[in-house]
């Protein structure tokens, strides 16, 4: 259970680290500047309208390198959390 916290917490932090830092990349110079580029992908709203409610259903999933990168970095970084830990 331990384990499974650490893993979720570190992905979390690298996601939201991720998303401020690279977005701070943006206008940076040409060498960081593709940090912030965003590969994104969704689903458009979708309207289901009944007489008496309506429905709608969507979704849209944007990330950045620099979240990939973050992400591997707190895959790797993550046993040596919960090693220091115990």
């Amino acid at each position: 259970m331990k384990r499974f916290v650490v893993y979720l917490l570190s992905i979390v932090f690298a996601i939201s680290a991720g998303h401020y830092l690279g977005k701070a990349c943006e206008d940076g110079s040409q060498f960081i500047s593709w940090l912030s580029k965003s590969l994104d992908f969704g689903m458009d709203v979708q309207n289901i309208n009944m007489n008496v409610f309506q429905i709608a259903f969507g979704f849209h999933i944007s990330i950045n390198y620099m979240q990939i990168l973050f992400i591997i970095l707190a895959l790797v970084a993550a046993p040596a959390i919960i090693k220091s830990i115990k």
